[in-house]
């Protein structure tokens, strides 16, 4: 999600942005494993990784920008 304002001071403008990703904070899998039934044959997957930080895993990030222009 992102959201932006925009102010004019005559010639220069500027921008305030502010960002955030994983709104919802939900997984996001990277990699699949099969799962066999007991004849052998695929039945679905399960995720093995997840994108994100190994260390902390997937999370919740936000930033905060300013844009000037002229």
């Amino acid at each position: 999600m992102r959201l932006g304002k925009e102010f004019n001071f005559g010639p220069v403008g500027l921008e305030l942005i502010a960002e955030m990703f994983n709104v919802f904070n939900e997984k996001n899998p990277a990699g699949y494993t099969l799962v066999f039934d007991a004849n052998g044959l695929p039945t679905g997957a399960v995720p093995s990784f997840y994108a994100g930080d190994p260390l902390q895993g997937e999370q919740r990030l936000t930033q905060v920008g300013l844009r000037v222009r002229f």
